[in-house]
């Protein structure tokens, strides 16, 4: 490139090199008038004297911007995207003489042949117009939320597939349902006013009614019931429409001192038709703003349509004006100050609420054959401090529109070679990772990941109910980010459209507790008549692995999925016969083997169980997986009989579990715990039971196998150190050379065992063998001779 200088600077974006220190050496025109800088020349890209480029970010972001600069700076991240607040010093006026703009900042490092970081590119992108036209698409959310919330009715908002959007605590008060309004969110509308009328004479009310989903019907029901305390309560149904037909209705419950065969005579029936009309004007504004919303801030700026964008933002705008004046006429509104929605702050266990929040989304994956994943990194603390219900709220909205804007499974295609069943699923990944901590806050990054296969068909249209959690998600998300209490802390929910799907990422700041509370599990002297779970999607290896434990004689249970076994495991544990260990791949359909033990070792009934997962296939960072998720132990498939019983012993033999001690059992490990691994390849039964409780005794690990065939199975799957071998009668072909046979069928990257002859002769030839041991065995001759074979190493 012949002149890289005056390419960056035509492109006219704001770009700075920094060295590891932070320090400025290099700015393009854009940059350097953003800063203050001295005037741009347009062709160079040095600054006269280097300075640190934190001194233009906001007091608020500076920490986290350094922290972060710091990190680059060792190697420990190559890039990381964030926003920060900049001082435009060179775009000041008199006016405002200290602007403080809003920047998507890009950092990454730039290495040198051997890796390592020499400089750090900054990239900064002005938000202030996307901000702009945010607040007014957001708006409607805000309305919605303050209805629901701050409304002293009770009231209930139904989404166009009859389930409840939202509903506020007046409800759950009235018609004395003892569980937290947000766990009832995602339930059939129809169910929760059937578990209401408990509470009402006769069973007669809450009244649920079908509507008519055609475009352009109008739909109100009204209606009085009284309350087994007498109390009248008149209950209003208003159906929201727009051109595609109903997308839901919002039922409101008036509570009056009046009994009901008064309601009739006294019931105010003009205030309340006025009152409802207005209600009426709210719902169908914010389903304007809704469809404004899906099409501004989905199609308009991931197609770069600038008219389009304009027309549909002036929608929204004036539809989420015309709500508010609604509202605040109906609702005394001038009392709430627009988009603060109340936190209720309170100290919160985050796995636990999000292992209880993950069910409902799960529901939804499995129905739509998406894969459902869960990342909680171990930095993470999990005793904060905030507003649980809220944060799980948005966590549940952005998994479900990631669910539900997912393409549907092609079943007609057909899947290339080497894929798996569940490759075309769409993945949706949930994932929390600490930013930075300071005063005791820890600042998370919460992000839900959308992964599209090939071979997908795309939806035709989203649910209507879809674009309203997205924007009510957003809303919330700026309410978080003030958690610390001071308000100083600006944050947005970034949506970014991706050709093989989208992501959605926020930052939450949370008071935290470094305190940790130590698990301990029951154990077990032998595994006779111990439960255990067996969790696959395939038949087959659920069948051999149960009629294997059952010769061990446990007592196993089966499921196919992991939403079946944590039904199983939680009436089991409320039975008081709870199951004190699962196995599970990691291979499941909706919840994979990872999101299932997360799930359980954060459940209330369940943090005692062990997991071992079996997997198909190892991938990188499975080691930190299972940390993250308590898993006990770590097995690669295909796996030995008497590896899984040795793992099986020593999960349910010690005490302390994986949640509390770094170590992991995997097959090397169970390996290490020995003082060498031997095989034992003999077709005498007895002869070979003999041997191998000698040696076991002595604290080796041992492998008994009648046949070459077990024996080259067994040599694949791990490593041994000494084999012993009778050739007689095992299917060793004869004439052959049978330590070189045995040394060809060493698994790659293994080390070549000691070979000891087994023979009844004892001038029987050992040329080639590394030793030979005499038959019948003898405790004393078996132990001689692996002994001196690992001495000799």
């Amino acid at each position: 490139m012949k002149n890289p200088a005056g390419l960056l600077n035509a492109l006219d974006e704001v770009i700075f090199e920094l060295s590891l220190e932070g320090k400025v050496i290099a700015a393009t025109s854009a940059a350097r008038k953003l800063a203050g800088d001295v005037p741009p020349t347009g062709e160079a890209l040095d600054l006269v004297e280097s300075w640190d480029l934190a001194r233009i970010v906001a007091s608020r972001d500076r920490a986290r911007f350094e922290q972060t600069l710091q990190r680059i700076a060792e190697g420990k991240v190559g890039s990381h995207a964030m926003e920060v607040g900049i001082i435009a010093a060179g775009l000041a006026t008199a006016e405002a003489p200290h602007d403080v703009l809003p920047m998507a900042a890009k950092l990454g490092a730039v290495t040198a042949t051997n890796g390592k970081p020499v400089s750090i590119g900054v990239w900064l992108r002005d938000l202030s117009l996307e901000k702009a036209n945010e607040a007014a698409a957001n708006a409607h959310g805000t309305h919605l939320l303050d209805l629901v919330e701050n409304i002293t009715d009770a009231c209930v908002v139904e989404n166009a597939e009859g389930n409840v959007e939202m509903l506020n605590e007046a409800f759950c008060r009235l018609f004395e349902i003892h569980v937290a309004p947000q766990s009832l969110i995602g339930t059939s509308c129809a169910e929760l006013f059937e578990a209401a009328s408990n509470s009402t004479q006769q069973r007669s009310g809450p009244l649920y009614l079908l509507f008519d989903a055609a475009p352009g019907s109008s739909q109100r029901d009204q209606r009085s019931f009284a309350l087994l305390s007498g109390e009248a309560i008149a209950q209003v149904s208003l159906a929201v429409d727009d051109e595609s037909g109903i997308t839901g209705r919002l039922h409101l419950f008036h509570q009056t001192t009046a009994r009901v065969a008064a309601v009739a005579e006294s019931a105010p029936e003009g205030m309340i038709a006025n009152q409802m009309a207005l209600i009426g004007k709210i719902v169908r504004e914010l389903s304007v703003a809704h469809e404004s919303v899906g099409s501004a801030l989905h199609r308009a700026e991931q197609l770069e349509m600038p008219g389009n964008l304009l027309e549909q933002l002036r929608r929204v705008e004036t539809a989420a004006n015309s709500a508010l004046e609604a509202v605040a006429g109906l609702l005394d509104f001038p009392r709430i100050e627009i988009g603060i929605v109340n936190l209720e702050i309170a100290p919160f266990h985050l796995r636990e609420c999000l292992a209880e929040m993950i069910a409902g989304p799960a529901d939804k994956a499995a129905q739509r054959q998406v894969q459902l994943k869960i990342r909680v990194e171990q930095d993470v603390p999990d005793e904060l401090c905030g507003d649980a219900a809220k944060l799980m709220l948005v966590l549940r909205n952005l998994l479900d529109y990631a669910i539900e804007s997912a393409p549907l499974v092609d079943s007609a295609a057909a899947p290339q070679a080497g894929d798996h069943p569940t490759d075309q699923r769409t993945e949706v990944t949930l994932v929390i990772a600490p930013e930075y901590t300071a005063e005791q806050q820890i600042h998370l990054s919460l992000s839900v990941e959308q992964l599209i296969r090939p071979g997908s068909i795309k939806p035709k249209a989203m649910p209507a109910s879809a674009a309203m959690q997205l924007a009510l998600a957003r809303q919330i998300v700026r309410a978080l980010a003030g958690n610390t209490g001071d308000g100083a802390v600006e944050n947005k929910l970034e949506v970014q459209e991706r050709k093989l799907g989208s992501s959605f990422q926020f930052t939450a700041v949370f008071p935290f507790s470094d305190s940790k509370t130590p698990i301990t599990r029951p154990t077990f002297v032998t595994l006779t008549g111990v439960p255990i779970l067996i969790v696959s999607k395939n038949i087959e290896e659920r069948t051999q692995l149960a009629e294997l434990v059952k010769g061990w004689r446990m007592m196993p249970r089966e499921a196919d999925n992991a939403n079946v076994a944590l039904r199983l495991l939680t009436r089991m544990a409320k039975e008081e016969n709870p199951i004190p260990l699962v196995i599970t791949s990691d291979e499941l359909t909706t919840l994979d083997g990872f999101a299932l033990a997360f799930c359980i070792k954060h459940h209330p009934q369940l943090k005692q169980t062990a997991i071992i997962m079996l997997a198909a296939d190892g991938k990188p960072g499975d080691a930190i997986a299972c940390r993250e998720n308590g898993i006990s132990a770590y097995l690669r498939q295909p796996v030995a009989d008497q590896q899984l019983n040795e793992a099986i012993a020593a999960v349910i033999g010690v005490r302390d579990d994986a949640n509390a001690t770094s170590s992991l059992i995997t097959r090397h490990s169970l390996r290490e715990q020995k003082k060498a691994a031997v095989l034992i390849i003999d077709a005498a039964r007895d002869q070979t039971m003999f041997a191998a409780g000698a040696l076991k005794k002595n604290d080796y690990r041992v492998v008994v196998v009648a046949s070459a065939e077990e024996a080259f199975d067994a040599m694949v799957q791990e490593q041994f150190d000494v084999v012993v071998v009778d050739p007689i009668d095992t299917g060793f072909v004869e004439g052959i050379n049978i330590v070189a046979t045995i040394n060809s069928h060493v698994g790659e990257g293994r080390e070549v065992p000691k070979i000891l002859l087994a023979s009844e002769s004892p001038l029987s030839s050992k040329t080639a063998f590394d030793g030979l041991v005499s038959k019948p065995f003898s405790r004393d001759s078996i132990l001689n001779a692996v002994v001196g074979l690992k001495l000799a190493r």
